[in-house]
């Protein structure tokens, strides 16, 4: 009997030994598996070590020494800017070269924190000329500021953005259109060019068919800087006109957006008189690839046309759009159509210290909207709107930069309204 005990004691106690083998093993592996991965960002400048003058498209790398793969080159910008993304915890070896100059590195940069590192690398023109990029020892070289965490970010303003990939995806027709992307913003009037779309960001809709009176005021429309202005179509509205609602957001075509971001917490003043939001437009441009799109849907049918060209220092690029949808297909003429073109040229002058940047936009629009009550109401638009902008950046010194915007916007509109009148006759009797 004792033996038969003892047997089973050390069965009991090699069985437990092997359930709080299997507990320890269970809790590392939540241990290893709830560390977090920390990624940082290093950034910074290259500049010439006599004159701190900045270097452009200087090659920078970053390699691992220890605890790490990760590795990367880039190039610097015209300012000597540098920045890589999401560098994983580790060691690392950095590495300045240019042709004519020495090249300098740094050894036992270590990463431990997933915050922002500066860097500012230095290098000394070497006489020898392009073939000889030997390295030179110089004290100073490099400066690492330590990792800083934004703990507070810089902007307070409730921003929401939306790129080229989800607008295609979408496939939008105009700028009311892309909104529906947005959650939480009012807007009038269904996808497409049917009925006018209006924007209220923090409004709500006194009824199911779209924004009226002020409800459609309040929200500044910006496209590449230049805003939109509704100030006619409210000075209308307080006049006594009663169907005067804010920019019709179908005049911006979704087939030409680069971005969108939706400003509803505390903008800016840069973006002019608004009291509910900003609806911040990107348009593309620069060396854009040419392309044609065409949609066809039911009662839409449109397409595009963007192409762009550059030169030793100078690139243009141009878009043009043709939309039309019908409303009613029984009804001969009740139809929209909009026109669309933009041109935009940019050059650097000054050893590329001057960044000069024209843009032009033309939309016009054939909007008949045929009867469709019993007072026998059209409604005829022949509008266009039109715009341009100038914008110089002129930076002489790396320290020092001018800023110059000029933007203006004309928006025409030439409606006629119809309307069937019943007047009583009466004739005398006797």
């Amino acid at each position: 009997m004792d033996s038969d005990l003892k047997i089973k004691f050390k069965k009991n106690k090699g069985s437990m030994s092997k359930q709080r083998r299997y507990i320890v093993l269970v809790i590392m592996l939540f241990l290893i598996s709830g560390q977090k991965v920390f990624s940082a960002t290093v950034r910074g400048y290259v500049r010439n070590y006599n004159g701190n003058i900045p270097i452009k498209e200087a090659l920078v790398a970053i390699e691992p020494q220890r605890g790490t793969d990760f590795s990367a080159q880039t190039m610097t910008d015209r300012d000597g800017f540098f920045e890589f993304k999401e560098v994983p915890q580790g060691t690392y070896k950095i590495a300045g070269m240019k042709e004519c100059f020495y090249s300098n590195n740094l050894f036992d940069f270590f990463v431990s924190d997933n915050g922002i590192y500066n860097v500012k690398i230095k290098l000394i023109e070497n006489p020898k000329g392009t073939d000889d990029m030997s390295y030179c020892f110089m004290i100073g070289g490099i400066e690492v500021e330590a990792a800083g965490r934004d703990i507070i970010p810089e902007e307070i303003a409730t921003t929401r953005k939306i790129d080229s990939g989800e607008i295609d995806h979408l496939q939008a027709s105009n700028l009311g259109d892309v909104l529906t992307l947005i959650p939480g913003v009012e807007k009038s009037g269904q996808m497409g060019l049917a009925k006018q779309q209006n924007i209220g960001l923090r409004k709500v809709k006194r009824s199911d068919s779209g924004l009226y009176g002020f409800e459609s005021f309040g929200t500044s429309i910006v496209v590449d800087g230049n805003e939109i202005s509704g100030d006619a179509q409210a000075a209308g509205y307080v006049s006594g006109y009663g169907d005067q609602s804010g920019t019709d957001l179908r005049t911006i075509p979704a087939d030409n957006i680069a971005s969108v971001e939706v400003i509803t917490g505390i903008p800016s003043v840069e973006y002019g008189n608004f009291t509910d939001g900003v609806v911040k437009v990107e348009t593309k441009k620069g060396q854009v690839s040419r392309r044609f799109k065409a949609k066809i849907n039911p009662n839409t049918k449109g397409f595009s046309y963007n192409g762009g060209h550059k030169f030793e220092k100078a690139v243009f690029d141009y878009h043009v759009n043709y939309s039309y949808s019908e409303r009613n297909l029984r009804k001969n003429g009740d139809e929209y159509q909009r026109i669309y073109g933009k041109a935009n040229f940019s050059r650097l002058y000054f050893d590329d210290k001057l960044d000069a940047r024209l843009s032009a936009t033309y939309t016009r629009i054939f909007d008949d909207e045929e009867p469709n009550d019993e007072y026998h109401i059209q409604n005829t638009n022949r509008g266009y709107r039109t715009s341009g902008k100038i914008r110089l950046k002129y930076k002489p010194e790396s320290h020092i930069k001018y800023d110059l915007f000029v933007g203006i916007d004309l928006n025409s509109k030439d409606v006629i309204k119809q309307k069937m009148v019943v007047d009583q006759l009466f004739l005398p009797y006797g």
